[in-house]
């Protein structure tokens, strides 16, 4: 959580996800294929950012969407808040963090 100059709070959650790639490297140093490292970035840099206000009519949540660098269109974005209306019951947020 963050606040800004007038004391309002936020939330940014950011989801990055890698392919698995076969590390040669790491599999002969254990005699057999079985290391996997982070490989290319997949689907993008994923952002939600929580602000009650400013993101009323979607639950609280902004979100945003990079590839290369580059924002997606509202077109994609406009797709994020109907799918996170299925888990309600965690403010829209898919991931469980570790308790």
């Amino acid at each position: 959580n963050h606040g800004d100059a007038d004391g309002h709070r936020y939330t940014i959650l950011t989801d990055t996800t890698w392919a698995y790639q076969s590390s040669e490297e790491n599999n002969q140093a254990f005699g057999r294929p079985q290391s996997y490292v982070a490989g290319a970035v997949k689907n993008g840099v994923q952002f939600m950012i929580k602000d009650s206000k400013k993101y009323a009519a979607t639950g609280g949540w902004g979100y945003g969407h990079f590839d290369n660098g580059k924002m997606a269109e509202q077109k994609l974005l406009d797709t994020c808040f109907p799918c996170h209306q299925a888990i309600t019951q965690r403010d829209f947020v898919f991931t469980q963090y570790a308790r």
